[in-house]
């Protein structure tokens, strides 16, 4: 009977996978941790080994090389599991003696079939992304597409981010592009200086095309964006800034805002900071429009136009926002709603004469020129 050794520290997947292979008429082992691994790896001798790539302590990597240095354990077989499908993160596992790799998360026949291949002494198949050059299914789960050039710091948000999804790695904007309008991942992350075209240039392309427009996007800096860049960079469609090396509190950080509603784009038009509301459905995107406000306010602007004209159902986000924008108007700050709806423009006028209504942004910014 067959023994397949799973090595991963996540109980659950391991769990799944024993569960898939056992149903199979396999006999697996499991270790939590790469030290476990290889002491059972020594001990039973297993037919194939799946080998998790990132683990605390020991990782996939030096479990891998210890595996292949050691003469009893040299032999086996080893599957790598790996949330990044990018090449020169795969080829190295290759030429570290693995036989093939799954990136996570992966199609439960698909994996029998390949330790089965193995099992059997037959040369795996071709995984897609090996042999298309590019990267594997990504159809389910969160994607993070990573577009930075310098490798060391790239590699250590890769393992930051690894654990929360699956990743695709490339230092070439118009690359990152390709990527983003290919697969509509869950969040982009750039740097400025790629090559191809820069950042800003990535950014903007993906804000102007529909069906992506939507990706939560993160500024890569060296250095904490300062208060005239984050201005900047807002203007070009950035939703966040990491500054990189991250650390793992930094990348928790991050990935919490990223999954509160995406609710504004923003962009300055002669001082005055437009904020075209998408939705205001939660409390949770109130309090990112909030947040908006008060960078924009911390970068010495002080003159908003908040755009209802792509909200869904402006009558109701109106309702929400004039708690707001009575805040705001009272702490003088400059502030007035675009509303295309003339029975809704004619209702507010009546009801709330306070709060200043336009048709369009180009008339609510002359007003102000």
């Amino acid at each position: 009977m067959p023994g397949i050794l799973i090595i991963d520290d996540d109980a659950d997947l391991r769990e799944m996978i024993a569960l898939l292979l056992s149903r199979s008429g396999d006999a697996v082992l499991e270790a939590a941790d790469g030290v476990q691994g290889l002491q059972l790896a020594a001990e039973r001798r297993p037919d194939v080994i799946l080998l998790d790539v990132m683990m605390p302590g020991l990782d996939g990597h030096e479990v891998l090389r210890q595996l292949k240095a050691t003469p009893g354990t040299a032999d086996i077989p080893v599957i790598m599991l790996t949330a990044v499908s990018a090449m020169r993160y795969v080829l190295p596992l290759l030429a570290g003696g693995a036989r093939d790799y799954i990136v996570k998360p992966f199609e439960p026949n698909a994996l029998v079939d390949r330790v089965h291949r193995l099992v059997a002494g037959q040369a795996p198949e071709a995984n897609a992304a090996q042999e298309a050059g590019g990267p594997a299914d990504t159809s389910q789960g969160s994607l993070f597409i990573v577009a930075y050039r310098q490798q060391w710091q790239t590699d250590l948000l890769v393992h930051r981010l690894g654990a929360r999804g699956r990743l695709m790695v490339t230092d070439n904007g118009l690359e990152a592009l390709a990527l983003v309008l290919s697969y509509h991942p869950t969040a982009l992350l750039a740097g400025l200086d790629l090559d191809g075209i820069g950042g800003e240039d990535l950014v903007r392309r993906v804000r102007e095309t529909r069906g992506v427009d939507e990706t939560y996007a993160v500024g890569l800096a060296k250095a904490p964006a300062s208060a005239a860049e984050k201005l900047r960079l807002t203007s070009a469609g950035f939703d966040d800034f990491l500054a990189v090396p991250p650390s793992k509190v930094d990348v928790e950080e991050l990935l919490r805002r990223a999954a509160r509603p995406r609710v504004t784009f923003a962009h300055v038009r002669d001082n005055v900071v437009v904020l075209a509301v998408v939705s205001l459905e939660s409390s949770a995107a109130l309090q990112r429009l909030r947040d908006a406000v008060v960078d924009f306010l911390r970068a010495k602007l002080g003159r908003f136009v908040i755009d209802l004209s792509y909200a869904s159902g402006s009558r109701a986000a109106t309702k929400v926002l004039l708690p707001f924008y009575t805040y705001l108007l009272e702490r003088g700050v400059g502030i007035r709603l675009v509303v295309p709806e003339p029975g809704l423009r004619a209702e507010l006028a009546e009801g709330a004469p306070q709060i200043e209504v336009y048709p369009s942004v180009e008339e609510a910014i002359l007003g102000w020129l």
